[in-house]
């Protein structure tokens, strides 16, 4: 029976995260391999096939398809976060962002002044009605008060004043936009008014209003008509958006990492295979009906699930 949930998935068993060195014959999720892989903490594909991973130790890894091993790629500082579509990008443990072209060999840095970048995820361009092929950046970040302006002052009943200082704002989610063919940004940064995030996964077709989000307390929310909207799924460490429209999520370590998957946009969700170990996902960028999903194992593996020919098996 395919079990389904409405109100959370918080009820998983609490215990230690297994490894990911066997599964149950006929299992969906197939190990790789390849030269080259260990330690790894974040994966991405890029649409033209390129997988591209961090590891642990802040290095950068890419292989040019499945087939192929991963080779060391030079990394402009402490790699942490992966995307990868019409560019590939990074964000760094101190917090910074970076961006390259697929054909380009050097890392270009998106200053964020006062800003922490936790997540970042770019979709893939799409063609506007006025004939731009656009893509969004999408990040989430922790904004700092600047400097010289990071008090507010309070006037009392007696007409005291006194001074506190403005915290940060954790967690805030905005986006960028890319002009692809020019290969140029616009703009500034637009806030979508939100904080507590410190995942986001954007629509891999570029379809408008369906990006996604988990709160540092393991929440799911989705981004509709300028909107958060918040999921009954909780208790979840990352997510992604598949080509066909799936939603993939993949709970926290105390909730033993397992996979959970959405065909109804986050209606309901539901646990797929019973595999664990799951901390970090990524979804395959192209055109046929069902696509792959990449996950990075809390044990440094990796791993591949085709979405063919039934998604989230009970």
């Amino acid at each position: 029976m395919t079990r389904t949930i409405k109100l959370t998935v918080a009820a998983i068993i609490f215990g230690a995260v297994l490894s990911l060195t066997t599964f149950a014959q006929g299992s969906p999720w197939i190990r790789m391999m390849n030269q080259g892989i260990s330690n790894v903490n974040d994966v991405a594909m890029h649409p033209n096939g390129r997988i591209w991973i961090t590891k642990t130790d802040g290095t950068i890894w890419s292989a040019q398809n499945e087939n192929s091993n991963f080779v060391q790629v030079p990394a402009p500082g402490f790699a942490v976060r992966i995307s990868a579509n019409v560019l590939t990008c990074i964000t760094t443990n101190d917090g910074r962002l970076f961006y390259r072209h697929e054909s380009a060999n050097t890392w270009q840095q998106i200053n964020r002044p006062n800003s922490f970048v936790n997540d970042v995820d770019i979709g893939f361009p799409h063609t506007t009605v006025s004939g731009t092929y656009l893509a969004h950046l999408w990040i989430s970040e922790t904004i700092f008060p600047i400097a010289s302006n990071n008090s507010v002052k309070y006037i009392n009943a007696k007409n005291d004043v006194s001074e506190k200082t403005l915290p940060p704002q954790i967690g805030v989610v905005s986006y960028l936009d890319y002009y692809a063919l020019q290969g140029t940004f616009n703009g500034s940064f637009t806030s979508t008014n939100s904080m507590g995030f410190s995942r986001v996964s954007v629509k891999a077709a570029g379809l408008q209003n369906q990006v996604w989000g988990v709160g540092f307390n393991g929440t799911v929310w989705k981004y509709v008509g300028n909107s958060w909207i918040r999921t009954p799924a909780q208790g979840m460490s990352d997510v992604t958006d598949a080509h066909g429209g799936n939603i993939w999520l993949a709970g926290q370590q105390q909730y033993n990492g397992t996979i959970w998957c959405s065909t109804d946009i986050g209606l309901t969700f539901r646990q797929d295979t019973g595999e664990k170990g799951f901390q970090n996902l990524a979804s395959s960028y192209g055109w046929s009906e069902f696509q792959s999903i990449y996950a990075a194992g809390y044990n440094g593996t990796l791993w591949k699930r085709a979405e063919a020919p039934s998604p989230c098996i009970p």
